[in-house]
């Protein structure tokens, strides 16, 4: 039976950006890639709980995820690993400066015309993609009331 490692990953929105990390080129796994914050699931955690403390981890952002998650891909590692990755949507009130932990080297916050520029999976930018258009198709639900 194939196992899966579950992992959980924020896309954190603010003024029309979403924040993205570049890890360490000598990282095991996607060494020199972009990727949104987030990780593994670990024993007796909830997935939310996870994603949260994930953030806190790579960013030094507080945030609680109070959503369920938006997109869901699974994806083999380029270490072999089978991983099942949650993606869950943040929209910050103020901009924070992320404070980068020890996996990354730097971030950055982009545009969605910008996408296609940054080194990342397909898969990671496509739950990019898509927290964009949740975040505009919200904004304009909001917009109605």
């Amino acid at each position: 039976m194939e196992t899966f490692k579950v992992v959980a990953h924020a896309a954190i929105l603010h003024n029309n950006q979403v924040l993205i990390l570049l890890r360490k080129s000598d990282d095991e796994c996607f060494p020199g890639i972009w990727e949104t914050p987030g990780g593994t699931v670990e024993k007796n955690e909830s997935i939310k709980v996870a994603c949260a403390r994930e953030v806190m981890q790579e960013t030094g952002i507080n945030t609680i995820i109070a959503t369920h998650p938006y997109h869901c891909f699974e994806y083999t590692d380029n270490m072999g690993n089978r991983k099942l990755c949650l993606h869950f949507l943040v929209e910050l009130e103020f901009t924070e400066t992320p404070k980068i932990g020890c996996e990354h080297d730097k971030y950055q916050w982009i545009r969605l015309d910008q996408i296609d520029k940054i080194d990342m999976t397909n898969e990671m930018r496509e739950a990019i993609t898509l927290a964009f258009k949740k975040t505009t198709a919200l904004h304009e639900t909001w917009k109605k009331v």
